[in-house]
């Protein structure tokens, strides 16, 4: 039987940051699924601040090296961070967002890799305008909101698998900075994303 093998990418979500229970979504994934189903491999490719423009400078190959058959993107939390107070100076600006989506799709079908977008969590918006950590980047709800409808959007054109968070996170599911999940938030990206594994006949 061919093994299913697992690319995870994103940021310091991904990652696990905060979740000092588990480490975070993904290992919550691996831990539940590694065990019973040998045939399934899950790589936690999360790298703390990365955004669609750091996370393609690697993709194709760390892909390639671990032979994924599955990618999942997780993403756009960083992308949609805003410089010096000002929500119209984002990171990455929405048509190149788009074009960074449509890059990392053309890399999944050059891999021949199953593509799975997963939307970015909510925030606090009253902890994140600044963020403590550096006082030149901030986060809102309304500029996350457009990053995920446009990654949805995406979804909807090309006929690809999304997963959506918002809907399911509340202010009780973030931790005391205003940004990343805590244990609670992350088991419930966790229970998501393993539902649209199931829905997508991956596991």
């Amino acid at each position: 039987m061919e093994k299913t093998r697992i690319c995870i990418f994103g940021g310091s979500i991904t990652e696990g940051h905060l979740d000092l229970e588990q480490g975070g979504w993904v290992e919550r994934l691996k831990r539940n699924l590694n065990a019973p189903n040998k045939t399934l491999r899950i790589f936690n490719l999360g790298v703390s601040a990365e955004s669609t423009q750091e996370i393609l400078k690697r993709i194709a190959k760390e892909s390639k090296v671990r032979q994924a058959n599955v990618i999942i993107f997780a993403g756009g939390t960083n992308d949609s961070r805003f410089l010096k107070g000002n929500e119209n100076n984002t990171f990455t600006k929405l048509p190149k967002f788009e074009k960074n989506l449509q890059k990392i799709y053309k890399i999944s079908k050059r891999l021949k890799a199953k593509l799975i977008f997963a939307g970015a969590s909510p925030c606090d918006d009253t902890k994140t305008q600044p963020v403590p950590w550096d006082t030149n980047h901030s986060y809102s709800n309304k500029q996350i909101n457009l990053y995920n409808q446009t990654t949805e959007k995406f979804c909807k054109k090309n006929n690809l698998p999304f997963i959506e968070f918002n809907s399911e996170i509340t202010l009780e599911d973030i931790s005391d900075d205003g940004l990343h999940p805590n244990p609670q938030g992350h088991e419930k990206i966790f229970r998501l994303v393993k539902q649209k594994l199931e829905e997508s006949k991956i596991i």
